[in-house]
């Protein structure tokens, strides 16, 4: 019986892991929340060749985007990235307290196979 409560318990917090990681993606990726600063602008401006040279070029000047868009991609990506590890982990334990709310059966009054079922031939 235990065993039961877990495998529920378990199936709860993996299911509510998947959904809320997907709301958030969802709300991420329809802008209605900011995804976490991992990349700040100040930081992606100050990218530029391993050679140098009298007029260096950062990448955003060879993208022709601006600061701000390539640290929002930067996030969004790394964002999403890790609601998948967090998507993953919930499946996984949604799929253990699967395992452990089903009912074991093990059949004891089965026959086992004859020599004959074996070999075809007696």
């Amino acid at each position: 019986m235990i065993e039961k409560i877990i495998g529920y318990i378990l199936l709860f917090f993996g299911v509510m892991a998947i959904i809320l990681s997907g709301l958030n993606a969802f709300n991420i990726l329809t802008r209605k929340s900011n995804p976490i600063e991992f990349i700040n602008k100040e930081i992606v401006s100050t990218i530029t060749p391993g050679e140098p040279s009298k007029n260096p070029i950062s990448l955003n000047q060879m993208l022709n985007i601006d600061n701000d868009t390539i640290a929002l991609i930067t996030n969004i990506g790394i964002h999403l990235l890790i609601l998948g590890f967090i998507m993953k982990a919930g499946f996984h334990l949604a799929s253990l307290g699967t395992m452990l709310v089903r009912p074991i059966v093990v059949d004891l009054n089965s026959k086992l196979p004859t020599k004959k079922g074996l070999n075809g031939k007696r």
